[in-house]
């Protein structure tokens, strides 16, 4: 799994973990094969952003949110406030797009042979 992050945000990747606050290759929440998955997929780097912060949440809320480790106490409790409205904006676009999919199949449509479909 690949990390990288340029400050200088030159790339939508960049954009993204500086979003998510998954800068750090130490901590990081996504490798970059995930995070180029997504915004392909998706097409549109804000959407994408969304997306990634809701399956962080997934993978963050099956780990412990505080711990201890070599003596240090660890407390994820912020980073999950942080990533919680990114999330429920995927959750509101993916309710849209469901709906506009539910109305258009909804709707009658007709074929001319050979000219057009509407």
């Amino acid at each position: 799994m690949a990390f990288s992050f340029d400050p200088t945000l030159s790339r939508d990747l960049d954009w993204i973990r500086a979003d998510l606050g998954d800068t750090d290759a130490d901590t990081a929440l996504f490798a970059d094969e995930q995070i180029v998955a997504v915004l392909t997929a998706e097409g549109d780097r804000t959407i994408a952003t969304y997306r990634l912060a809701a399956q962080a949440i997934a993978l963050l809320t099956r780990e412990p949110v505080r711990m201890t480790a070599a003596g240090e106490m660890h407390d994820y409790t912020d980073r999950l406030a942080a990533l919680q409205p990114l999330a429920t904006r995927w959750y509101q676009h993916r309710d849209r797009l469901d709906a506009m999919q539910r109305e258009q199949a909804s709707r009658p449509s007709m074929t001319v042979r050979g000219e057009a479909v509407w």
